[in-house]
């Protein structure tokens, strides 16, 4: 923002200079036409995205080839005797639109980067818990019903990696967007990991995820495989909280409780010994 402030305060000293330039320096003498063209050749790259993305020296070389056929036209000299001003008309002309061309392409950046960000905190639909726990109550009878395993697992955003991203000083609002953004990532995230059995949902301040048909091995396995993707996709660390049934709770309140937050240290502990489990029933 601070460079998009620099260019245009620039473009207002050049267009300040370029307009009045007759009067600061009078053995200059632009055609008139010059202006209309450098302002016509502006406009159109501040308006006419296509042609900001196209490469800047194509949309200048055919200004600065229309203003030669121009002043070919309107009946003036092109010689090696008027060379100094047609030189200084040309800088005019291609000076006016690569100010112009900045200008929008800084514009355009922020564009994309304010859509990418909206569509990115409005995140996937992902549902309070209020409203999928009928579902996940269902799937709680079912499993007691059938003795089948369950695992609840709750994942949500640690405070200090994201104060760490923020240099630890923000401002309410942005501790807000910061919240919101890393809320609509991870929900990409679980999205993608999760099956289309399993429930997703955002109670308040984390995600809540039961996975019917899991047991804690299958779960702890889920957990590293998120945990790690978002470190690496979205660089920063998540607490996970996980509790299976039957083995912790058999309801549902008391499995959402007992989903408390777990460090990711204590998730990797939990997942070596679980190998280390699998690999001596693999040797008996």
């Amino acid at each position: 923002m601070q460079n998009h402030r620099v260019w245009i305060a620039a473009t207002f000293v050049w267009l300040f200079t370029l307009f009045n330039i007759e009067r600061i320096y009078e053995p200059v003498n632009l055609a008139s036409f010059v202006y209309a063209l450098a302002t016509l050749g502006s406009v159109s790259l501040l308006v006419l995205r296509p042609l900001r993305d196209l490469p800047l020296r194509w949309t200048a070389s055919a200004a600065l080839l229309t203003f030669l056929v121009t002043k070919c036209f309107v009946g003036y000299t092109v010689s090696f005797a008027t060379l100094p001003i047609t030189l200084v008309e040309a800088v005019a002309i291609a000076g006016t639109m690569f100010l112009a061309h900045r200008i929008g392409r800084h514009a355009d950046a922020f564009t994309d980067t304010t859509a990418e960000l909206l569509q990115t905190i409005r995140g996937r639909n992902i549902p309070a818990l209020t409203d999928v726990e009928p579902d996940m109550q269902r799937e709680m009878r079912r499993a007691r019903r059938y003795e089948r395993p369950l695992a609840i697992v709750t994942v949500r955003p640690r405070d200090p990696s994201l104060g760490a991203a923020l240099h630890l000083l923000v401002a309410q609002l942005e501790q807000d967007l910061v919240n919101r953004y890393s809320r609509g990532r991870l929900a990409e995230v679980l999205l993608d990991e999760t099956k289309s059995n399993d429930l997703v949902a955002w109670d308040g301040d984390q995600f809540v995820i039961m996975l019917p048909e899991t047991d804690r091995n299958q779960a702890v396995q889920m957990l590293s495989r998120v945990t790690g993707r978002i470190e690496s996709l979205l660089k920063f660390q998540v607490a996970t909280g996980l509790a299976d049934f039957p083995n912790d709770e058999i309801t549902w309140a008391g499995l959402l409780e007992s989903a408390t937050p777990a460090t990711p240290d204590l998730l990797d502990e939990i997942a070596d010994e679980l190998a280390d489990t699998e690999v001596q029933t693999a040797e008996v």
